[in-house]
């Protein structure tokens, strides 16, 4: 999973929503820190609990299986 593509897929909508990382985390449910983590990609293992993976889908307006498929078909980052 590429979860540098899930940072920058919340910096997108953070974007288009004109929001900021605390708002962003509240429409998620979430901590900050949960979102600065996935933002940044620096995570310990590539691993996102389904809970968060189905709050952080809604709040970029997707399906948690187009989330999770596209983070899957994403190109790998070094």
């Amino acid at each position: 999973m590429n979860m540098t593509v899930l940072g920058t897929m919340i910096e997108r909508r953070m974007a288009d929503l004109g929001i900021n990382q605390s708002q962003f985390a509240q429409l998620c449910d979430l901590s900050e820190s949960q979102i600065s983590l996935l933002r940044s990609g620096n995570r310990k293992g590539t691993k996102m609990q389904i809970d968060t993976a189905q709050r952080v889908a809604q709040a970029l307006g997707l399906g948690v299986d187009a989330l999770l498929a596209q983070l899957a078909t994403a190109p790998a980052t070094t």
